[in-house]
């Protein structure tokens, strides 16, 4: 039977994980579809690049290549977060399991589970900046990639927003019981600054993207 330790996420098919995610198996669950969310963005403006090939793109396809490069690390270590997030939660659910009959007990599970929680809150983090690269390479591919594929670097956009949103959820869920103020501020101070940054190039992109496709 395959656990949440062991879930290796690149080894099921659509419908498998579709079936898997549908089910009462707590994982995957949230933190790896913000995870595939992302990955998925970066696959998306891979494409665009790969179709922004031959003489019309003559000028551009070094830039074009790095982007594509960039954007397939992306993918990969965002599929990497992704199956990084059941292992986490893994280790909570490790921790809310320890035994508490006494004190020493008690203060042996506190700890540990402090550790898992913050260990748990830094995943989706990492998720969060891994994907928030990816929006000035979007922003660029939306001026020098082709032009009939403008409308999937707007999806890519929709879902590297989806991802951030959905990640920072997954961070909040876990800094909620965290004991450590300056901890829980670092990560809130860290969520404010990517969704800030989110905002301003979402909309500059966006503006390209509905100017081209009518």
């Amino acid at each position: 039977m395959t656990t949440a330790a062991d879930l290796q996420l690149e080894t099921l098919d659509i419908e498998s994980y579709l079936a898997r995610l549908a089910s009462s198996a707590s994982t995957p669950g949230g933190g790896a579809v913000a995870g595939l969310a992302g990955a998925q963005a970066a696959a998306l403006l891979s494409m665009v690049c790969n179709l922004s090939r031959g003489e019309p793109f003559a000028d551009v396809s070094e830039t074009i290549d790095e982007i594509n490069q960039s954007c397939e690390a992306a993918r990969n270590k965002l599929l990497i977060l992704a199956n990084d997030d059941a292992r986490a939660f893994k280790g909570v659910m490790n921790a809310h399991g320890l035994p508490k009959s006494n004190a020493g007990e008690k203060s042996t599970r506190s700890n540990a589970l402090q550790l898992a929680l913050g260990a748990a809150a830094e995943v989706p983090l990492k998720v969060m900046r891994k994907t928030s690269r990816l929006l000035p390479l979007a922003d660029r591919l939306a001026d020098i990639g082709n032009s009939n594929l403008i409308s999937d670097v707007g999806v890519a956009v929709y879902l590297i927003d989806a991802t951030l949103h959905s990640a920072r959820l997954n961070i909040l869920i876990n800094t909620r019981q965290l004991k450590n103020k300056a901890l829980v501020d670092g990560f809130k101070e860290s969520v404010a600054d990517l969704l800030k940054n989110l905002k301003q190039h979402k909309a500059s992109i966006l503006d390209k993207v509905n100017s081209q496709v009518g």
